[in-house]
């Protein structure tokens, strides 16, 4: 009942399930046995645990048997598991799991663990998942013994899960799902889910067909194919696998619910834990009106509550939105793809329609242009007029299909943004309008000032958008005035366009910048307009992005505002460039002026009529051509005639003999005249230049005599042939230095080709073709032509033509495209397919004839080239021949030489190494590209200092010394060192050079070599590091090894000390218990010979008998305390390595006596015999006598116990002797017993481990923790000797140790430590101080000295025992070392320091510790 009530105590009283089931379950039963024979430390760590909140449990002794607390309970699976073995309660994850761990906690480890997934088993039979932090660690009594392993368990099941869960929504929101096919989406979400096989085992998408009666499976996951559970196609009013009709009947996004269990013959793939679903959720989703289906299946280890619905629920609606998403994108692309077929369409349509209606212009301003241009057959002025009014109708008609092409290309976006100062330049382009302004009576105000605002625009682009405004302004100003002004706002750039004009409906102007829409009920100067202008200044303005917007009050005038942001950030970085153009076209200005009837001769500056003016002039045509073209032209301007100074444009100085009153033509006649000669010139060898009024032409020194008749020659040739000075480059006399060139025309259209014809053949020969199968049959003849002038759209593409540039044929031929397609692309585009110039169509028939001279020109230049080049390439090859036979003449000993040198050179160059070499003075003399590669210097560098160059400056003065050394002694070098590249980073090198001996023995100079030995110096730095890192991380590790050595030594020290003050007082009461009994005992057989007390006495001797046996069991169980004690503090010492032999003399015999005297009431009660065989002799041996006895001692009780079960009982002490010289002498000792023996398995991990026992069982069966013998072992190696085991299974186990001593003389050994002095004085006269903190010694070592007749003081600690010899003389004082308040040390210290100051005599003091170490 007592131990009932200690187990209660320890375990406690209060309340609680599994508290309550500990104290009822039937431990007996169990190798734990009774709880009340459970360890106390035991219960109390099983009290803490029952005790906690958080979920623990526990194993317990070698069975593993589960104990938990009330947390624990769910994950235990019920309260019913309580003493169930480990190995049966997780039979499943044993061997994969538990097992492992809970091993490796026996064994003293302790793991943790986190997110574990286990499926756990629910009261119905069924498994539930479950996921768990948790660790494993051994519990360790005082002893250090493993007697349970301790488990705490977090559950993180639902933090787990939601994490999961939460990563594939996550999965699938992340996505770009805009850029997948819709099937190859519903892949996609399979694949994700298929990483969550835990919550969802299989899944299945089925999309509806166009008419909605049937569901194609798109994709799924969890499910091998082919399964029945998941057919290619369910059909709707069908009985199908899955209730579909049900299905589509629920809301969109509603679940419904399926019981799967047993409706499919083809099992799933079940999960982690191979657990078969038993329900399926479908939803019903429609994404744009196309219905489809999901079917997730539902684990059957997770709870289908709320939040796993939800999580089905926010799944189902992702994948709507995928889809959503996914067919947005579709319809999005498709309409995409459509607009732009529609705007290519429209596009092409455009380009055609101006190619159609840019022919018949050409057709009709050519001719026009002629007819004004001859004063040979004038015409009169009706005929002029009328004709005049044709020329301007069809250069408005070439306006309007400009215009219209503009605005259906400028989505293209060939912009170019450059920096300007746009006020300024805006303000130019204003000013070009002035005059305009001014014939129309207009005040035109331009207020703009300059402050810097820096703006990227396009300059053609901005052009367009001032020229509209500016001329949409003067087109519906009819009086007052238009004003433009500038001006900043934040980081925009306003430009406003102001005018008192008609002003705009208020209705109208939401549509002022629509494409083609014009106001109808507005009245301008010119009713002729297309609608465009506005809408192409919005778009531009757009371009830039900015915007434009217009107020106004119909009848007072209107505003147009453009606001640019400024800089450049807004813009596309490809479309931004810093250059400049400053030309402005003034198309816009001439327009305007015709709207006003005035001529523009004024506008340009020139004196002739606009009758004369190009239809090039259109606002945004260029004129068209290869770079070589523009480049010709440029060139030749140099030689058109310049103004002198001071002369008017009409006076006779100004004139070249070739003007009349047609300037512009006469320089025409200039440009061709100079060409003409500049292509004489190229081909004669003798040339200077001359200056003929201010035209510098190259002659030859016989043209140079008669360049003025010549030029007079050609005007009145001209005149009479019938050319009037405007039509003077009509003249064949300008051409006729060749014979006539032939002209191929290639035209489809008649009128076009009949046109080019007529004036084209006055100069040159001409051919014509249809088509390009008629042109190649002509250019492939004969005689092909000289040049092909052909039209880029014909029957087939006339630019197809160009395919055949490769031919011979047609390879060496100018070709001149003539297009109606406007712009750069365009003309880049021919011109990369290989023609030579490009020609807009209207052309002027001056262009066309010009333009065909130059290439011919060029031809014929090229042609001479050709052939000198050829002749020259003759004349070097029969120079090359005679050069090849002299070469092969030379010396064959310089060939062989040259070779030799070749070979070197390809060596050098192909070799991995650094390669130089120098004479016998150590100047460099080579060095090969390797060389340079490595080093990074050039050529240049390395003038100076040679190979040497760039060493690094801590290497240098070494490597200069050593390779001086070398120089002079003429013996190898080699050296590693540094250089220093020229971007600073290091090359480690190993250099070695040899000496070039001659064959008389001298030294003609050095060859060497540099090895990049970069990564060895990085692998011998890192190693160094490492190693650096690696001493030091050891140094901690050391450092900290000693301190927790220190640790433990106070540790050890400290229960030492606990341990040895009871069993202090255990053996000092057995000895006054033995004491009394024994004198008791002389009374009892003095009272037995009196017959009255005979039953008395005999009773009593009975009684005394057991009370010995008593008093023997104490000691034995005391004893084997203080050998536990011992071995403890010995295995510390042993592990310190502080434990030191103390050698005296002794007798070995009688310290093996001693030995068994100490175990003697251990082997009486246990009828075990000892016997010591040994010589006659006994043996006087230098050593340390405590440290032999204690082997002893160890080797005959680990044989005690193992004669427990054995039944003869015989240990057999031996002593032999293995070798005697002289005072040295070997001794082979050894126990031997009769005991059970030991398998040899245990025999090979007998001393290997320091809690080794014989067998498994030993623990159980014999008791002991395997300390001593590892601890005698190392003693044995401690005193220098050998340890030896033999044993065999029922025969014994016999330990032998072989030990070198030194002989000792009998005068040398003294009286063993312990022997009793016989005759003791008297000690009735001393007083004596006991200074002690524990109550029990002080009594037990006060007894002792009233035994003695001692009188004696007691004190609690140091202070005490101050005040006391303060006051008293003490013959001897027992000081105990570790006290409260002063220890023992310190009141030691202090009263040898009163006896030095007071000159009394030094009392004896007897220090007392529990803790045995050198130390103390």
């Amino acid at each position: 009942m007592e131990s009932k009530n200690m187990t209660t105590q320890l375990l406690g009283r209060d309340g609680g399930i599994m508290r309550r089931r500990m104290l009822e379950y039937d431990w007996a039963k169990t190798d734990m046995g009774p709880l009340s024979t459970w360890n106390p430390q035991l219960l109390a760590i099983v009290r803490i645990m029952l005790d906690c909140k958080f979920p623990i449990h526990m194993y317990l002794g070698f069975s593993l048997y589960l104990v938990y607390n009330d947390a624990y309970i769910p994950i235990a699976g019920g309260e019913d598991e309580l003493g169930r073995r480990a190995q049966d309660k997780w039979a499943t994850l044993w061997d994969d799991f538990v097992g492992p761990q809970l091993t490796a906690a026996i064994n003293g480890e302790t793991r943790r663990y986190q997110n574990e997934v286990f499926a756990l088993p629910r009261p119905d039979g069924s498994k539930e998942e479950g996921m768990f932090d948790f660790s494993y660690g051994p519990v360790r009594l005082a002893d250090g013994r493993i007697i349970a392993i301790i488990s705490p368990v977090l559950d993180v099941t639902k933090s787990v899960m939601s994490e999961r869960r939460l990563s594939i929504i996550k999965d699938i929101t992340m996505n770009h799902w805009a850029f997948y096919p819709l099937d190859r989406a519903h892949i996609r979400v399979m694949e994700i889910l298929s990483n969550d096989v835990n919550d969802i085992p299989f899944a299945m998408i089925y999309v509806a067909n166009q008419k909605g009666t049937k569901f194609n499976l798109k994709a799924a996951c969890g499910i091998q194919h082919p399964h029945d559970a998941c057919p290619t196609k369910l059909v709707v009013e069908k009985r199908a696998i899955w209730p579909i009709d049900d299905i589509l009947k629920s809301d969109v996004g509603s679940l419904y619910h399926i019981d799967i269990e047993g409706r499919f013959s083809s099992p799933f793939s079940g999960g982690p834990f191979n657990v078969q679903p038993k329900k399926a959720i479908a939803v019903h989703l429609n994404a744009q009106n196309r219905r489809a289906i999901l079917i997730v299946g539902i684990s059957a280890i997770i709870p289908l509550d709320e939040t796993y619905c939800g999580f089905v629920k926010l799944l189902a609606d992702q994948i709507q939105i995928v889809s959503n998403v996914v067919l947005c994108h579709q319809i999005a692309k498709m309409a995409t793809v459509n607009l732009t077929k529609t705007d290519s369409t429209k596009t092409s349509f455009y380009q055609a329609m101006s190619h159609e209606f840019r022919t018949p212009l050409s057709l009709i301003l050519g001719p026009l242009q002629d007819s004004l241009a001859d004063t040979l057959h004038p015409l009169n002025v009706y005929q002029r007029e009328r004709q005049m009014m044709m020329t301007k109708n069809a250069k408005r008609l070439l306006r309007l299909v400009n215009s219209l092409l503009e605005v259906t290309t400028i989505d293209a976006n060939h912009a170019c943004f450059q920096p300007m100062d746009l006020p300024k330049f805006s303000g130019e382009l204003a000013s070009v309008f002035r005059a305009a302004m001014e014939r129309a009576k207009l005040n035109f105000v331009v207020n703009i000032v300059s402050a810097g605002e820096i703006v990227y625009v396009d300059r053609d682009m901005w052009e367009k958008v001032v020229f509209n405004l500016l001329s949409n302004a003067l087109k519906y100003t009819l009086k007052g005035t238009v004003e433009v002004s500038s001006q900043r706002e934040g980081d925009q750039f306003l430009f406003l366009v102001r005018d008192t004009g008609i002003g705009i409906p208020e209705e109208e102007i939401p549509k002022m910048f629509d494409r083609f829409h014009r106001v109808e009920s507005a009245h301008g100067r010119d009713q002729v307009g297309t609608g465009v202008g506005l809408s192409l200044a919005a778009e531009l303005v757009r371009l830039h992005g900015g915007t434009i917007k217009v107020t106004s009050v119909l009848g007072e005038g209107s505003c147009f505002t453009v606001s640019l942001p400024i800089g450049s950030s807004h813009l596309p970085p490809h479309q931004v460039v810093v250059e400049t153009n400053d030309e402005i076209s003034n198309g816009f200005v001439e327009h305007a002026l015709n709207s006003l009837g005035t001529p523009t001769s004024g506008i340009h500056g020139s004196a002739g009529s606009s009758q004369n003016a190009s239809p090039m002039d259109s606002p945004n045509q260029s004129p068209g051509g290869s770079p070589i073209v523009h480049a010709r032209l440029k060139s030749l301007a140099e030689y058109l005639p310049t103004r002198r100074r001071g002369s008017s444009p009409t006076s006779p100085a100004s004139r070249s003999p070739l003007m009349g009153r047609h300037p512009a033509s006469n320089s025409d006649l200039n440009l061709i005249a100079a060409s003409r000669r500049l292509a004489e010139s190229r081909s004669m060898p003798d040339m200077k230049i001359e200056k003929v009024e201010n035209i510098e032409i190259p002659l030859s020194r016989a043209a140079a005599t008669t360049i003025q008749q010549k030029r007079q020659q050609y005007i009145e040739t001209s005149k009479r042939n019938a050319y009037s000075e405007n039509q003077l480059y009509l003249s064949p006399m300008l051409y006729s230095n060749r014979p006539k060139d032939t002209v191929l025309i290639v035209e489809s259209d008649v009128d076009a080709r009949s046109y080019l014809s007529s004036f084209i053949s006055e100069i040159w020969n001409v051919e014509v073709a249809h088509d390009i199968s008629s042109a190649l049959v002509l250019i492939r003849g004969l005689y092909p032509p000289n040049l092909v002038l052909t039209d880029r759209i014909v029957s087939e593409d006339g630019v197809e033509l160009l395919q055949y540039k490769s031919e011979k044929a047609l390879a060496s031929i100018p070709v001149v495209l003539l297009s109606s397609r406007t712009g750069e692309e365009a003309r880049v585009e021919g011109l990369r397919a290989g023609a030579d110039d490009y020609i807009v169509k209207p052309f002027s028939t001056k262009e066309v004839i010009i333009r065909i001279n130059l290439h011919l020109q060029l031809s014929h230049m090229r042609q001479q080239l050709e052939e000198k080049v050829a002749l020259r390439a003759r004349d070097l090859l029969h120079a090359n021949r005679a050069l090849s036979t002299r070469i092969l003449q030379r010396d064959s000993a310089e060939s062989a030489l040259r070779e030799s040198e070749n070979s070197y050179k390809l060596l050098a160059t192909v070799s991995p190494v650094g390669i130089f070499s120098a004479d016998a003075s150590g100047t460099t003399t080579y060095l090969n590209e390797r060389w340079y590669e490595m080093t990074s210097f050039k050529l240049k560098d390395t003038e100076t200092a040679g190979w040497l160059t760039g060493i690094h400056q801590h290497d240098k003065t070494r490597i200069t010394t050593i390779w001086t050394r070398v120089i002079h002694e003429k013996r190898p070098f080699v050296g590693e060192f540094r250089y220093v590249r020229p971007d600073g980073s290091i090359l480690w090198v190993l250099s070695q050079a040899l000496p070039d001996i001659a064959d008389d023995n001298t030294v003609r100079g050095f060859v060497g070599t540099i090895t990049d030995i970069s990564e060895r110096k990085n692998l011998e730095k890192e190693r160094v590091a490492a190693l650096k890192s690696a001493e030091l991380e050891q140094r901690k590790r050391v450092e900290e090894a000693e301190k927790q050595r220190k640790f433990l030594e106070n540790f050890i020290d400290t229960i030492c000390h606990e341990t040895r003050n009871p069993l202090n007082g255990i053996f000092n009461n057995n000895d006054l218990l033995r004491t009394g009994l024994k004198n008791r005992d002389e009374i009892l057989d003095e009272i037995s010979t009196h017959p009255e007390f005979a039953e008395v006495s005999k009773e009593l001797k009975s009684q005394r008998n057991f009370d010995f046996e008593a008093i023997s069991a104490i000691e034995i169980c005391a004893k084997q305390q203080q050998t536990i004690s011992d071995d403890v503090l010995n295995l510390s010492r042993l592990d310190a390595h502080k434990l030191t032999l103390l050698m005296s003399p002794f007798k070995l015999k009688e310290t093996i006596d001693a030995a068994i005297r100490g175990l003697q009431l251990e082997l009486s009660a246990k009828n075990i015999e000892t016997f010591v065989k040994a010589p006659l002799e006994d043996f006087n041996l230098k050593g340390d006598a405590a440290r032999t006895k204690q082997v002893f001692s160890t080797l005959i009780l680990r044989s005690m116990k193992a004669l427990q079960k054995s039944a003869v009982k015989k240990i057999t002490v031996s002593i032999d002797i293995v070798s005697r010289h002289d005072d040295q002498i070997s001794l082979r000792l050894g126990v031997k017993d009769t005991g059970t023996g030991m398998t040899p398995l245990e025999q090979s991990t007998f001393f290997q481990d320091r809690f080794a026992q014989g067998n498994t069982k030993s623990y159980e069966e014999y008791g002991g923790n395997g300390l001593g013998l590892f601890i005698c072992k190392g003693l044995i190696k401690l005193m220098g000797g050998e340890i030896e085991l033999k044993s065999s299974p029922e025969k014994g186990t016999a330990i032998y140790f072989t030990l070198n001593y030194t002989m000792a003389s009998d005068s040398e050994v003294t009286t063993p430590r312990g022997t009793v002095i016989e005759n003791p004085r008297d000690f009735s006269k001393l007083l004596a101080l006991i200074v002690e903190d524990n109550f029990f010694n002080q009594k037990i070592l006060g007894h002792h000295l009233e035994s003695f007749g001692v009188r004696f003081f007691t004190a609690d600690d140091g202070q005490q025992a101050l005040d006391l010899v303060n006051d008293h003389s003490f013959d001897i004082i027992f000081m105990d070392v570790e006290m409260p308040r002063m220890d023992g040390i310190e009141a030691t210290r202090r009263i040898r320091e009163q006896e030095m100051l007071k000159g009394e005599k030094r009392v004896p003091i007897v220090c007392l510790s529990g803790r045995p170490m050198e130390e103390t």
